[in-house]
Protein backbone atom coordinates (compact mmCIF):
# COMPACT_ATOMS: atom_id res chain seq x y z
CA UNK A 1 0.00 0.00 0.00
CA UNK A 2 1.20 3.54 -1.05
CA UNK A 3 -0.13 6.78 -0.32
CA UNK A 4 -3.51 5.27 0.83
CA UNK A 5 -3.50 3.31 -2.38
CA UNK A 6 -2.98 -0.56 -2.86
CA UNK A 7 -1.07 -1.13 -6.03
CA UNK A 8 0.22 -4.43 -7.65
CA UNK A 9 3.09 -5.66 -6.67
CA UNK A 10 5.49 -8.86 -8.01
CA UNK A 11 6.51 -11.08 -5.02
CA UNK A 12 9.78 -11.07 -4.37
CA UNK A 13 9.33 -15.13 -3.09
CA UNK A 14 9.09 -17.76 -5.74
CA UNK A 15 6.05 -19.48 -4.67
CA UNK A 16 4.31 -17.17 -2.67
CA UNK A 17 2.35 -14.90 -4.93
CA UNK A 18 -1.91 -13.81 -4.86
CA UNK A 19 -3.62 -15.98 -7.35
CA UNK A 20 -5.13 -13.87 -10.34
CA UNK A 21 -9.09 -14.38 -12.11
CA UNK A 22 -9.42 -13.30 -15.33
CA UNK A 23 -13.05 -12.29 -16.57
CA UNK A 24 -13.21 -12.64 -20.42
CA UNK A 25 -15.01 -9.96 -22.04
CA UNK A 26 -16.87 -11.67 -25.13
CA UNK A 27 -17.45 -8.56 -27.08
CA UNK A 28 -14.07 -7.56 -27.75
CA UNK A 29 -11.82 -10.88 -26.45
CA UNK A 30 -10.54 -8.79 -23.54
CA UNK A 31 -9.87 -9.68 -19.77
CA UNK A 32 -10.24 -7.49 -16.80
CA UNK A 33 -8.13 -8.62 -13.86
CA UNK A 34 -8.82 -9.06 -10.38
CA UNK A 35 -6.12 -10.27 -7.57
CA UNK A 36 -7.77 -12.69 -4.96
CA UNK A 37 -6.55 -10.68 -1.86
CA UNK A 38 -6.05 -7.27 -1.59
CA UNK A 39 -5.37 -4.41 1.51
CA UNK A 40 -8.76 -3.34 0.69
CA UNK A 41 -11.45 -5.90 0.04
CA UNK A 42 -13.82 -4.09 -2.10
CA UNK A 43 -10.54 -2.69 -4.24
CA UNK A 44 -9.05 -5.87 -6.11
CA UNK A 45 -9.58 -5.12 -9.58
CA UNK A 46 -6.30 -4.11 -11.71
CA UNK A 47 -6.69 -0.68 -13.23
CA UNK A 48 -4.62 1.72 -15.27
CA UNK A 49 -3.68 5.15 -13.01
CA UNK A 50 -1.05 6.51 -14.87
CA UNK A 51 1.62 4.20 -16.12
CA UNK A 52 0.91 2.43 -12.39
CA UNK A 53 -1.31 -0.54 -11.87
CA UNK A 54 -3.25 0.03 -8.42
CA UNK A 55 -6.42 -2.04 -7.69
CA UNK A 56 -9.41 -0.58 -7.62
CA UNK A 57 -13.66 -1.27 -7.32
CA UNK A 58 -14.85 -3.32 -10.05
CA UNK A 59 -16.13 -0.61 -11.91
CA UNK A 60 -12.55 0.20 -13.39
CA UNK A 61 -13.12 0.10 -16.83
CA UNK A 62 -9.26 -0.62 -17.96
CA UNK A 63 -9.12 -4.52 -20.13
CA UNK A 64 -6.02 -6.49 -20.73
CA UNK A 65 -4.73 -8.59 -23.46
CA UNK A 66 -2.81 -11.30 -23.26
CA UNK A 67 -0.20 -12.11 -25.71
CA UNK A 68 1.43 -15.41 -26.11
CA UNK A 69 4.98 -16.37 -25.40
CA UNK A 70 4.46 -20.53 -25.99
CA UNK A 71 4.04 -23.07 -23.57
CA UNK A 72 2.36 -21.45 -20.41
CA UNK A 73 4.06 -18.24 -20.67
CA UNK A 74 2.85 -14.90 -21.83
CA UNK A 75 2.70 -10.75 -21.22
CA UNK A 76 -0.17 -8.88 -20.15
CA UNK A 77 -0.59 -5.61 -22.17
CA UNK A 78 -3.51 -2.50 -21.76
CA UNK A 79 -6.08 -3.47 -24.43
CA UNK A 80 -5.09 -1.67 -27.87
CA UNK A 81 -2.07 -0.10 -27.34
CA UNK A 82 1.60 -1.70 -26.67
CA UNK A 83 1.90 -0.91 -23.32
CA UNK A 84 3.13 -4.41 -21.48
CA UNK A 85 3.50 -5.39 -17.78
CA UNK A 86 6.76 -3.98 -16.50
CA UNK A 87 8.80 -4.37 -13.08
CA UNK A 88 12.49 -3.73 -11.53
CA UNK A 89 14.64 -6.94 -11.96
CA UNK A 90 16.24 -5.13 -8.66
CA UNK A 91 15.38 -8.14 -6.04
CA UNK A 92 16.59 -5.84 -2.69
CA UNK A 93 13.09 -3.60 -3.14
CA UNK A 94 9.45 -3.96 -3.56
CA UNK A 95 8.91 -4.80 -7.40
CA UNK A 96 5.58 -2.80 -8.30
CA UNK A 97 4.28 -3.21 -11.34
CA UNK A 98 3.65 -0.61 -14.04
CA UNK A 99 2.44 -0.61 -17.86
CA UNK A 100 5.12 0.49 -20.74
CA UNK A 101 5.63 0.45 -23.90
CA UNK A 102 9.16 0.43 -23.74
CA UNK A 103 11.76 -0.15 -21.54
CA UNK A 104 13.26 3.07 -20.62
CA UNK A 105 15.21 1.96 -17.34
CA UNK A 106 18.40 -0.52 -17.18
CA UNK A 107 17.48 -2.45 -14.30
CA UNK A 108 13.63 -2.88 -15.59
CA UNK A 109 11.78 -5.80 -17.30
CA UNK A 110 8.78 -6.92 -18.96
CA UNK A 111 7.21 -9.28 -16.54
CA UNK A 112 6.62 -13.08 -18.12
CA UNK A 113 3.46 -14.22 -16.55
CA UNK A 114 2.92 -18.30 -16.45
CA UNK A 115 -0.67 -20.15 -16.17
CA UNK A 116 -0.19 -22.20 -13.13
CA UNK A 117 -2.29 -25.93 -13.26
CA UNK A 118 -3.83 -26.62 -9.86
Amino acid sequence: MYAGWDYALLTNQPGNGTALVFTLHADDLTYSIESTSANWGDHRTWCLYGADIRLEKSSCGTRWQIEDLGGDEFYLKVAGTRKRIETSKLQDRKRWLSAEEEIFIVNEEFVRFRLVHP
